[in-house]
């Protein structure tokens, strides 16, 4: 959802792999819109950082430009350091990352702990 032409947000859209476009929406209506981002508990997202405070605060995700403005970014659940929108690419990568890691260490160390509570009940002593 962007204030954007309609022609430049369809590019940026493209760019980003992001299917649904709303462009040349209006700062004050943004969050009377019905397209405007679903609230926290209902799973919404969205956000484009510059003059969608409102909207932020509402979205699940809300990821604001470093270059926007202040309440944008204290309402933005992230914030990107430069103006470069690719960003929110890494940033979605990294959380993945970071989520398949969290996943592997649960397993590891589920494994390690049903092993080692084996060994301490004494399950490798011989019988009698």
């Amino acid at each position: 959802m962007t204030g954007d032409a309609h022609q430049i947000a369809v590019i940026v859209a493209a760019e980003l792999h992001i299917d649904e476009v709303f462009a040349e929406v209006l700062p004050g209506t943004r969050t009377k819109n019905h397209r405007t981002p679903r609230p926290r508990a209902e799973g919404g997202h969205g956000g484009d950082g510059v003059n969608v405070a409102p909207a932020l605060a509402r979205a699940e995700v809300g990821i604001a430009i470093g270059a926007g403005t202040e309440v944008a970014m204290g309402s933005a659940n992230v914030v990107l350091a430069g103006s470069d929108p690719r960003a929110v690419l890494s940033m979605v990568n990294l959380s993945r990352a970071s989520y398949r890691k969290m996943w592997q260490n649960l397993v590891w160390a589920a494994e390690y702990n049903v092993i080692s509570v084996a060994l301490a009940a004494g399950m490798l002593a011989l019988p009698g």
